[in-house]
């Protein structure tokens, strides 16, 4: 294997076990304008949104960490919590008012305050905002104890 691929599967795996859970525990939650696959009540478009994402924001959040050198643990969750908070709202705003995606189950819930996406009970909202820092945490605990890890060397 390639150096880090390990960690890479490791992470994606990570990020796919979080985002199952939570498709699965909320998906009664869900109920698009658009026709998505499900399985079992799961939706295929939470569920690998949910995964793709948390992969890829770990991947900018090693780069943001290489390239201001931040080297202590809880800088470096600052860091990625901030990303990931950045990075849903922006996402969730492009998919409700420029994709026209839409959880009409969810519809009659008020939006975040100047981006109005995220239309979801309360409980919902802390999730999405939770998400994030879940995967993180797991990443943490799960990682090889040697210094090497997927795409960037971490110190």
């Amino acid at each position: 294997m390639f150096r880090g691929e390990k960690e890479e599967l490791k992470n994606i795996l990570i990020a796919f076990f979080v985002a199952l859970t939570w498709s699965t525990l909320g998906r009664d939650y869900y109920g698009y304008n658009y026709d998505f696959t499900t399985v079992y009540g799961v939706s295929f478009m939470p569920l690998f949104s949910w995964t793709l994402g948390l992969y890829l924001l770990f991947v900018i959040h090693l780069y943001h960490v290489k390239w201001f050198k931040i080297k202590k643990g809880y800088q470096k969750f600052l860091v990625f919590v901030f990303i990931y908070w950045v990075l849903l709202i922006v996402m969730e705003t492009i998919a409700f008012h420029l994709i026209g995606i839409k959880d009409i189950a969810n519809i009659k819930y008020k939006g975040l305050p100047l981006c109005n996406c995220i239309h979801a009970p309360t409980f919902m909202k802390i999730v999405y905002f939770s998400l994030g820092i879940v995967y993180f945490i797991l990443v943490k605990i799960f990682r090889k104890k040697s210094s090497e890890n997927f795409y960037l060397k971490e110190n």
